[in-house]
């Protein structure tokens, strides 16, 4: 259990006690100077709050900035969060839990500015029928705004549930109505086009709660 007297501020507001801009670290406690500039291995700014977070934490309680720094720069991320598996055909290979549009649409930016020089491709499957149909109009909407070429993956079909299957990503791909955004009927399907879309120095991302994860392995890792 981790105990204070008082409250720690941080984020990328400037009245923050911990602040980040870019890889730029400030604290108010040093006159707001930059206490120093961390570069991670994973993308977004998400993942920079999560890492200013950390760093905030950690020198309250007495930690160098340099030793957060040199650990967090070392961190490569997690199962299936912006995971990198690999590389196929000289395409940079990212594997991705995230599931909800909003969740498709930050890890998409997240990888366009991490990979700025690089062509972004999209495979993604939808997990449940009943989820996909309540947020179909979201996921119309991002797939609409991407500005990537998506492959989508019929929706994935919860072992042991009893669900709504009038449901179909072919009918999200219609809505959309975009050469970019294409349907897979099944995995095999979706490998398929992607072999057909990317080129090289692509950056793939692969994502979805379901089982899409085994395009990802099978490119890299041809099993």
């Amino acid at each position: 259990m981790l105990l204070t007297d008082r409250s720690i501020t941080f984020g990328s507001n400037v009245d923050a006690q911990y602040r980040i801009s870019k890889e730029q670290v400030f604290r108010k406690e040093d006159g707001d100077a930059t206490i120093g500039s961390i570069h991670l291995k994973i993308p977004g700014e998400f993942n920079r709050k999560n890492a200013l977070a950390a760093i905030a934490t950690a020198m309250e309680l007495g930690v160098p900035f340099e030793t957060c720094k040199t650990t967090l720069e070392a961190f490569t991320g997690i199962w299936r969060r912006f995971e990198h598996v690999g590389v196929f055909n000289d395409i940079e290979v990212v594997s991705d839990y995230g599931h909800h549009p909003t969740a498709i649409a930050s890890t998409v930016q997240a990888a366009k500015e991490f990979y700025s020089d690089r062509r972004i491709v999209l495979c993604y499957q939808p997990h449940q029928h009943a989820r996909t149909k309540t947020l179909f109009k979201e996921f119309v909407n991002i797939f609409s705004t991407l500005h990537v070429p998506v492959i989508l993956a019929e929706v994935y079909d919860v072992a042991g549930r009893n669900e709504d299957q009038t449901i179909s990503s072919k009918d999200i791909v219609q809505a959309v109505g975009l050469d970019n955004v294409v349907y897979a009927k099944d995995l095999e399907d979706a490998e398929k086009i992607i072999r057909d879309v990317v080129k090289s120095q692509d950056v793939l991302i692969v994502m979805g709660a379901g089982d899409i994860d085994e395009v990802a392995r099978k490119l890299v890792y041809g099993n």
